[in-house]
C-alpha cells in the first residue's frame, strides 16, 4: 500500500494510480506525506479521514487472508 498527498513535491514519482490488485495506492487530495499516519486532529480534512478509513479496511482484509 502506498499513500501520497497531492501537495507532496515528490508525489509525481510515487505510486498514485491503480497498478494491480496487490499494489494499492491512496492519493490524499490537499494532503501531504504521512499526514494519514498521524493521530486524529480536529483540523484533518475529510480527504485525510477517508484515507485513514480506507487504510484500516485494507489492513483488515490483509489480516483476514492470513487467518
Amino acid at each position: 500500500m502506498s499513500s501520497n498527498g497531492d501537495l507532496d513535491p515528490w508525489s509525481s514519482g510515487g505510486v498514485t494510480k491503480f497498478i494491480s490488485e496487490s499494489v494499492v495506492s491512496i492519493l490524499i487530495k490537499e494532503g501531504a506525506h504521512h499526514l494519514d499516519l498521524r493521530s486524529d486532529n480536529k483540523d484533518d480534512t475529510s480527504y485525510v479521514r477517508e484515507a485513514r478509513t480506507r487504510e484500516v479496511n485494507i489492513i483488515k482484509e490483509w489480516l483476514q487472508l492470513t487467518v
